[in-house]
């Protein structure tokens, strides 16, 4: 008795001696060594550690208070201007100083221009459009493009963040060598990425049930979210496609994800497609695509989905953010208003023990990568039923060897040369997008590295363009994953509708690296 009644003692007491031993390890470890990159990493890891720790002892009514956003809109309020014209000028002068002069750039920024046209025809509704969202993401695009390519200190800290989450994936390679043996790399897809799944899903499972993910999505949601105008769930999920793929990533909101509105799951599913997880980039750069300019073009792929999916799908919903200010107090408690806050109430992982959430992470997993594999063995033989049927039509007019490739090698040379691949070279380029479109971005890569004449322009363009997971194979990845985390939700439409928001992302993208 005296201990439930004191249980809340109890526990800021524990919190705060764990953190003391902590801190005087901590003291030791930089005592003992310091200046290399393992020290680096300890330091800033103490960092994040130090803020999601203080953030757990922030009372309540301030919780909820920056919950809502009131804080970072007062933010938002007095900095956006004067932040906004800083990187509008920041923008202007890495676009000088990369030189505008040449024809192929300036097939660029028409390419950039089409994209954006093209969104604008088919968005679901043009008036609610946020021009200012959109100008952020595409400044911030450039400006990244300049900050991770062309200065070394920024091409350095990503790289160091990508191996970081590059080794902590592969410690499912552990469990796969236990069960399978150790030629499990002979099977890669089976063997190693559906055990990563497995692997993400449980460790994000245990961050929620200790209550280590809440306060980190609160905190990060809300820095990104000042500057792009997106709520607080879909900034962490976008933002963590830089380094975990369309089945891992949504796992980190997973228990918010059934509160969120169309456009908010539209962005979500956008990112996914017009990124690629960091567990995956080893093999495309086994088949000779850059290091550097993955990771690039992961990163900007990000703003580019911010960009092109709220003009594809703006928020329409009645209870947007300006509706949930002046009506909050009187619908919070409205379990059928779908709103941030009680996303957040509703967390059920926070009273879960750790054995919980490792079986429910498993579980979860497990349906996710049943689905996969079932979608993969359905989508890929009827890829190869549809060539050889078409191969089988084309002899009969003497044409050989007619697939799908070969209708892409003409349908997407327009879009080759309006991202500025050489002209000689768009046909080549195009047939490798229309790859990546009906088989997967592996195979492109794979191709890529046999087109050895391919100019080194054409090339970094190509690697750009192919940087996503959006295909035909991954609309049933998508499918089977949010099938099992949100069932009852209509998402067909909306993530067939955003699997070419992926495509029209990825040369978005590819443009911006043309310039």
């Amino acid at each position: 008795n005296f201990y439930r009644l004191n249980k809340f003692i109890f526990t800021v007491l524990a919190k705060l001696a764990g953190f003391a031993l902590y801190m005087i390890y901590f003291t030791f470890a930089l005592s003992h060594e310091t200046g290399n990159e393992q020290a680096n990493c300890l330091i800033v890891g103490t960092l994040i550690g130090s803020v999601i720790f203080a953030i757990n002892f922030i009372p309540p009514t301030y919780k909820k208070k920056f919950e809502r956003a009131e804080i970072g809109k007062k933010i938002s309020l007095v900095l956006n201007n004067i932040i906004c014209l800083t990187i509008v000028i920041i923008g202007c002068i890495a676009i000088v100083a990369i030189n505008l002069n040449s024809y192929k750039k300036l097939r660029g920024l028409i390419g950039i221009v089409s994209f954006i046209l093209i969104s604008v025809f088919f968005s679901v509704k043009v008036s609610k459009i946020k021009w200012k969202q959109i100008v952020w993401s595409l400044i911030f695009q450039f400006v990244l493009y300049v900050v991770m390519l062309r200065i070394e200190f920024g091409r350095q800290i990503f790289e160091l963040i990508s191996d970081g989450m590059v080794d902590f994936l592969n410690h499912a390679n552990a469990g796969s060598e236990f069960v399978f043996g150790e030629k499990y790399t002979n099977h890669p897809f089976a063997l190693q990425v559906l055990p990563m799944i497995l692997f993400v899903s449980v460790v994000f499972s245990i961050l929620y049930a200790v209550n280590v993910m809440q306060p980190f999505v609160i905190f990060f949601g809300h820095i990104f979210s000042i500057f792009f105008n997106t709520t607080l769930y879909e900034s962490m999920c976008i933002v963590s496609n830089i380094f975990l793929g369309m089945s891992e990533a949504p796992l980190i909101v997973k228990p918010y994800l059934e509160f969120m509105t169309d456009s908010e799951l539209n962005l979500i599913f956008t990112a996914g497609f017009a990124t690629v997880s960091g567990s995956i980039m080893g093999a495309y750069i086994m088949y000779g695509a850059s290091p550097a300019h993955l990771l690039s073009a992961s990163v900007m792929s990000v703003f580019g989905a911010i960009t092109i999916s709220k003009i594809l799908y703006p928020e329409i919903s009645n209870f947007d953010e300006q509706q949930q200010d002046e009506q909050n107090d009187e619908q919070h408690d409205d379990s059928n208003v779908r709103n941030d806050n009680n996303a957040s109430i509703k967390s059920e992982t926070r009273t879960k023990s750790v054995l919980e959430a490792i079986t429910d992470g498993a579980s979860t997993a497990m349906k996710i990568m049943t689905g996969i594999v079932a979608n993969l063995l359905a989508f890929i033989p009827l890829l190869a039923l549809l060539n050889t049927i078409l191969t089988w039509f084309g002899e009969r007019v003497g044409v050989a060897n007619f697939t799908v490739q070969t209708i892409c090698y003409y349908i997407f040379w327009p879009i080759s040369y309006i991202i500025g691949v050489e002209q000689l070279e768009c046909g080549i380029v195009g047939e490798l997008i229309g790859v990546k479109i009906f088989l997967n971005e592996l195979v492109a890569y794979q191709e890529l590295s046999v087109y050895g004449i391919l100019s080194e322009r054409s090339i970094v363009i190509a690697t750009y363009a192919l940087c996503g997971f959006s295909n035909i194979s991954a609309i049933g990845i998508q499918m089977a994953t949010f099938n099992v985390l949100i069932p009852g939700r209509k998402i067909k439409n909306l993530i067939v509708r955003s699997m070419i928001a992926g495509n029209l992302v990825c040369f978005l993208t590819a443009c911006i690296a043309g310039i």
